[in-house]
């Protein structure tokens, strides 16, 4: 057993070998600022933090940046530049003496409100759904905002990544890729006096030097050529929060040599990625403190859940450790007798980066209220994130004497697989929980679709004697009204107003992630008996299905195609002389009173041609098309 992490634990087992291949970066500039990317703005106004509030501000300019550069929060409907609010995360973090819902009671336990807090305090709040909040929803410093309400607006970052440049500076450029993909990072640095030059606005911290960390700021460019205290060139460009008066305009330099900016394995440099409005009902967990500890050893946990309500699982999100990490999540019905049974849905490959990861599924799962559900994670590195009881130690913008903060875990709920069985994690530690999380969205009442014709594909061709088949596809477009399972697969049928014999089919709808609300639907030429009434201009109805493949509900609608024949230009009922001649115009690219008509005879595309000419003879003289 070994104890790694911010409260004790262990050793045990082999795991599972990936290929990882390698990151390949492109030429870096020597000098990039975030405020002047082509001329666009990519940080958000500088604020004036009240109390030991810096860490939840360098978070919050982060997720703020990252809105900015992606044009989520503009494409959201939200007015003017992103701002969050860095006090509902202050209060409502669960880590505090305010509220921890892991505590009996719930107050009284762990740090000072207004005192301090990390950059994991930040990602478990983030993780579990309770923020990010706009500043219009829940900033108020002196007394807590409201926790939760319908009208706020919360965005949820799908990827938080931590990164170190290195004592030799050997990953540095990794942080300035991740600055120029996704925008504004969070660090740590100490802040005291003889640190600080006024004279060249830049900071600097001896790595010989012992203090520990107890300010956050946010990196938002970089200069290899700045000069600062440090003996070498070179200095992150930051961005404070003291106020927009603050060393001239609020910004200033940290040396790409200071001890902990950029350094510090869990402050150093954090990313927030990829930020959303949160568009899960449910983010099912049993880690409210998020990543306190590492298990070694196993190379595969699972989180055993049940469901709250009727509702279509669709996403997962967990910790990778290391950077380059290989996993499998595979959601199981049942575990019975020791054993993971009946799969549900499965997806894997490469995270390159440590950190937290939200991964959608690649088919979506129904879930029913009450009904058990189990997620389990394996990978590469056989090392998994837990939450547990533990001590902050070192806090930023806060006392340096630590608190321990409770976490609260019940049997029956994480299991580790120790080579040989599932064993219950609360045998090693009872308060300890994987950091594996499963999100759904709630279902539907009904599936609804409408279908319609595209414009100019809104027939078909019947042929008593030729063979149609695969000449033309009248495209049909499915609306969907209404989802019973967002995002989920959809199996597509059809079937026609024809006599017995009919072969008309339909192509097959793809699956239809959240956001992709129509599916085009081919329906390829056949032959129509000649029972069937009426030349062109009669209608033939085609009626179009949809199965959920997740929710297993079914909807229908129906269009009306025209029926034509081959080689009928005018749309007499039958090919005849004067369709000929029509053709034989096109052919010469004289016009004709039928411009629209369908002259492609046999299905090849473009233009008629030589071959098209063959078919009209055929179809002319009564002969069985190939």
């Amino acid at each position: 057993m070994g104890y790694v992490g911010r409260c004790r634990f262990l050793a045990v087992l082999v795991a599972a070998t990936f290929f990882l291949p390698a990151t390949v970066l492109a030429e870096l500039p020597a000098s990039f600022d975030l405020r002047d990317v082509g001329g666009i703005n990519y940080v958000t106004s500088v604020k004036s933090q009240s109390g030991g509030t810096c860490w939840a501000h360098g978070t919050i300019a982060a997720m703020e940046g990252n809105l900015l550069m992606t044009g989520v929060w503009a494409d959201a409907g939200e007015a003017g530049e992103p701002n969050l609010a860095e006090y509902h995360l202050d209060w409502w973090n669960g880590f505090n003496q305010h509220n921890n819902d892991d505590a009996v009671p719930p107050t009284g336990d762990g740090l000072t409100v207004h005192q301090g807090g990390d950059y994991l305090v930040a990602a478990a709040y983030m993780t579990r759904g309770e923020g990010a909040v706009r500043d219009v929803d829940g900033q108020s410093y002196a007394t807590p905002p409201p926790r939760a309400d319908e009208s706020f607006h919360v965005y949820y970052p799908r990827h938080i990544e931590w990164y170190t440049a290195g004592a030799a500076l050997e990953s540095i450029d990794d942080i300035k890729q991740a600055l120029m993909d996704h925008g504004v990072m969070g660090t740590c640095m100490y802040w005291g006096g003889s640190f600080y030059s006024s004279s060249s606005d830049s900071h600097y911290q001896p790595p010989a030097n012992t203090l520990d960390p107890n300010h956050s700021v946010a990196i938002v460019g970089w200069d290899d050529n700045r000069l600062t205290q440090a003996p070498q060139r070179g200095a992150w460009l930051c961005k404070n929060s003291w106020g927009a008066s603050w060393s001239g305009d609020g910004y200033f330099w940290i040396s790409y040599y200071d001890k902990w900016a950029g350094q510090h394995q869990d402050m150093g440099t954090v990313s927030f990625r990829d930020v959303q409005p949160n568009v899960w009902d449910t983010i099912y967990s049993h880690d409210y403190h998020g990543w306190r500890g590492t298990l070694i050893g196993a190379g595969r946990v699972f989180n055993a859940f049940a469901a709250v309500d009727d509702q279509t699982l669709n996403a997962v999100s967990f910790y990778t450790t290391a950077d380059d990490v290989g996993y499998t999540v595979t959601v199981y019905d049942r575990f019975q007798g020791g054993m993971l049974l009946d799969p549900l849905a499965t997806v894997g490959g490469t995270i390159p980066r440590r950190g937290f990861h939200t991964v959608d599924l690649p088919q979506t799962v129904a879930l029913a209220a009450e009904d058990g559900f189990f997620v389990c994670l394996q990978t590469s590195n056989a090392e998994h994130a837990y939450d547990c009881t533990s001590e902050i130690s070192t806090l930023l913008g806060g006392p340096m004497n630590g608190k321990l903060v409770t976490s609260d875990a019940e049997p029956g709920q994480s299991y580790y697989w120790d080579g040989v069985e599932w064993m219950d994690l609360t045998d090693l530690d009872p308060s300890a929980n994987f950091c594996v999380k499963a999100l759904a969205v709630e279902r539907s009442a009904l599936l609804e679709i409408t279908a319609a014709t595209a414009a100019g594909e809104d027939w078909v061709y019947q042929n008593t004697q030729t063979t149609t088949a695969g000449r033309h596809a009248s495209l049909v477009t499915v609306s969907l009204v209404s989802e019973a399972s967002p995002g989920e697969a959809y199996a597509v049928s059809i079937a026609d107003n024809g006599p017995d014999g009919s072969n008309f089919t339909c192509g097959t709808a793809l699956d239809n992630r959240p956001g992709e609300q129509t599916l085009t639907v081919p329906i390829v030429g056949g032959r129509i008996g000649e029972s069937y009434p009426g030349p062109d201009g009669d209608p033939y109805t085609v009626t179009v299905t949809l199965e959920g493949q997740a929710s297993g509900q079914v909807a229908m609608a129906q269009v009306n195609l025209v029926l034509r024949y081959v080689g009928d230009i005018d749309g007499s009922g039958s090919p005849g002389a004067q369709d000929k001649q029509y053709f034989n115009q096109r052919l010469n690219n004289i016009s004709t009173p039928y411009p629209d008509r369908c002259y492609d005879l046999d299905g090849s595309g473009g233009a008629p041609n030589a071959e098209d000419k063959q078919v009209m003879n055929q179809v002319l003289n009564a002969v069985v098309l190939p």
